[in-house]
């Protein structure tokens, strides 16, 4: 089955409206670092390596920024309003039993890289794997950027952030000149 890429634009688009959606269902304070879920089983670990892969932390993160689990991701994955949680052992055994195969190791002891190729086969391989890694990839972004329990991500891509205005002109036209007290155009 085919799936078409999502574009980063229809991403934000779509982790908004859907947090927005969301924020009826909890609502937490924009600022405030909230306690995350504790990795307490086998499955919690193995599914906080995989948002570690999808949006890798601090360990892993070519800028050494804070990533999924720091967002708390396995709050939204195992919440009981999306109903994954029993899918998810499904996912975990099939991504154990790949890595124990492949490097003789169980999927969250083995290295960032390793793990990447396992869940690049498994999303290549199986159409339900591709789908259950789809909610999960969705899910972990929607923890991260849709600030689900924190602003971890929110302030990674400097939202809300400073606004300096917008240029005059877009594309060489010309579709406001008038500026509110803030300096942006109305």
């Amino acid at each position: 089955m085919q799936y078409r890429k999502i574009t980063r634009r229809f991403f934000i688009k779509t982790a908004g409206s859907l947090s927005l959606l969301f924020s009826t269902y909890k609502i937490t304070e924009a600022g405030e670092r909230i306690e995350c879920v504790s990795a307490s089983s086998h499955s919690k670990e193995t599914m906080l390596a995989v948002a570690d892969v999808i949006v890798p932390g601090m360990k892993n993160s070519p800028d050494k920024s804070l990533g999924a689990a720091d967002a708390c991701a396995l709050d939204i994955i195992y919440d009981p309003f999306f109903g994954l949680e029993k899918y998810i052992a499904f996912l975990v055994v099939s991504i154990d039993w790949s890595s124990l195969w492949r490097f003789g190791r169980l999927y969250k002891n083995i290295d960032f890289e390793k793990r990447t190729s396992i869940l690049q086969l498994k999303e290549e391989k199986s159409w339900f794997l591709k789908e259950g890694f789809k909610g999960i990839i969705i899910l972990t972004k929607l923890a991260f950027y849709g600030g689900y329990k924190n602003n971890i991500g929110m302030e990674y891509i400097g939202f809300p952030g400073a606004n300096p205005g917008y240029h005059d002109f877009s594309h060489g036209k010309v579709f406001a000149k008038e500026r509110t007290i803030d300096g942006n155009l109305r």
